[in-house]
């Protein structure tokens, strides 16, 4: 019975289920089939396979297998070279201009690396940009369209991009307007290429890959380094190295940052 779950995690969404993981994803099984009135958990079984990857099912499936705790600036090295290196490699491309830097957050989460990103193209003055947060679980993407957060996820804050938070009540902060602007949240599976629907210049997956079986980490790298535009860059956490650099990209030289970029036209998806 677990190796069907797990295949099917696996083939849709490219998560592993891990032996600690198996209790907790049990007491869901059970949840869930009880809620929906069904004789047994094979019956589940059906009904998530049958569903969307991105539907009510998979949501609450995914909200018991990932973790969404998170917080602003998380790793301050990615933002710092996002500040003084990337974002003005980008804007001294030609074929960028004066056109609308697209970035993306993948695996946003509750949307604090979304809003991070948001923060740090407006306080490096980086011209005219739209940040898109994406993510699997519906719940998290609702958090994250709020946008009010706690003092702990605000805490590592710069002071100046402290002016785009708005204190709301005690200990409580909203993001500041001037940023949600810029801000879209859209639900995605990041497995696949086609979950993603634009190019990117900018593309940071951080502490995403790390729920990924080992076999589905070379495709859901395809995958991201197919959004990627000429010159664009992919931004992983720094406990994220795949064995080997994805096709049509070539590692960056950062200090304290796994970062790539794109050198030729997108690869081919792979397939498991």
């Amino acid at each position: 019975m677990r190796a069907n779950w797990s295949e099917l995690l696996l083939h849709r969404c490219g998560l592993a289920l891990r032996e600690s993981q198996v209790p907790v994803f049990a007491e869901l099984l059970q949840s869930r089939t009880a809620a929906l009135g069904l004789p047994n958990c094979t019956s589940y079984f059906d009904v998530l396979q049958a569903d969307q990857d991105t539907g009510d099912e998979w949501t609450e499936v995914v909200d018991r297998l990932v973790s969404h705790e998170t917080m602003f600036f998380r790793h301050p090295e990615t933002f710092e070279a996002i500040r003084t290196q990337i974002l003005p490699d980008l804007r001294r491309r030609p074929e960028t201009g004066g056109n609308r830097l697209a970035v993306c957050s993948a695996g946003c989460s509750t949307g604090e690396e979304a809003y991070s990103l948001a923060m740090i193209a407006l306080a490096a003055a980086a011209g005219d940009f739209t940040v898109w947060g994406m993510d699997m679980s519906r719940r998290a993407l609702d958090t994250a369209r709020r946008g009010r957060y706690g003092a702990r996820a605000v805490a590592a804050v710069p002071a100046d991009c402290r002016r785009y938070l708005v204190a709301a009540e005690p200990d409580v902060f909203e993001v500041a307007e001037d940023v949600r602007r810029h801000v879209r949240f859209v639900i995605a599976n990041l497995f696949v290429s086609c979950g993603m629907f634009l190019s990117y210049d900018l593309l940071v997956c951080q502490n995403v890959l790390i729920y990924f079986a080992p076999s589905a980490v070379p495709r859901a790298l395809a995958a991201l380094a197919s959004r990627l535009t000429p010159g664009g860059f992919l931004l992983l956490g720094p406990g994220e190295a795949p064995t080997a650099t994805p096709e049509g990209l070539e590692p960056v030289a950062i200090n304290g940052v796994r970062a790539f970029r794109r050198v030729a036209l997108p690869p081919r998806e792979v397939r498991s």
